[in-house]
């Protein structure tokens, strides 16, 4: 397998993934309950689209170096799991208004290794969209997790 394949394998397979859960939620659901996984398949696959676009019209990946050191690399991969872990565990427990922008400002400034002024507004931003979307747009009312529910 060439090294562009070996890039587009993970795109094409979440791909994949994402229209057997769409065909899953036209099957299974009403159409209510169907409205959630149907926007948030579509603007998953829509962003797929725009990854494997970008590694198509990318060059011979000669100028993208090489992971220098394995081990780092497997840590942050680790500790990037972990925070997802703990955003679940928030969501779980203080719901999705609450855990996510925790969630954000947390990985965008530790991760990402970005100024707390950046995590703050994108998780404004974000939760300000989640908001909206789903509590307003869709009616759909977010978990508010066992501690407030």
């Amino acid at each position: 397998m060439n090294k562009r394949m070996s890039k587009l394998l993970p795109s094409v397979l979440i791909v994949l993934f994402v229209i057997g859960y769409l065909i899953t939620a036209y099957l299974t659901l009403d159409v209510t309950s169907r409205r959630v996984p149907v926007l948030t398949g579509f603007v998953t696959l829509a962003l797929l689209a725009i990854d494997i676009l970008r590694n198509v019209t990318a060059g011979d990946g000669t100028s993208v170096p090489a992971v220098v050191n394995e081990p780092a690399t497997r840590g942050r991969e680790v500790t990037a799991i972990l925070f997802v872990a703990g955003g679940v565990a928030g969501i779980y427990l203080i719901g999705f208004l609450v855990a996510i922008p925790l969630y954000l400002i947390a990985s965008i400034a530790y991760l990402g290794a970005q100024p707390i002024r950046v995590a703050v507004t994108v998780a404004i931003i974000a939760s300000l969209s989640i908001y909206l979307i789903f509590d307003l747009a869709l009616a759909y009312q977010l978990f508010p997790g066992i501690f407030f529910s």
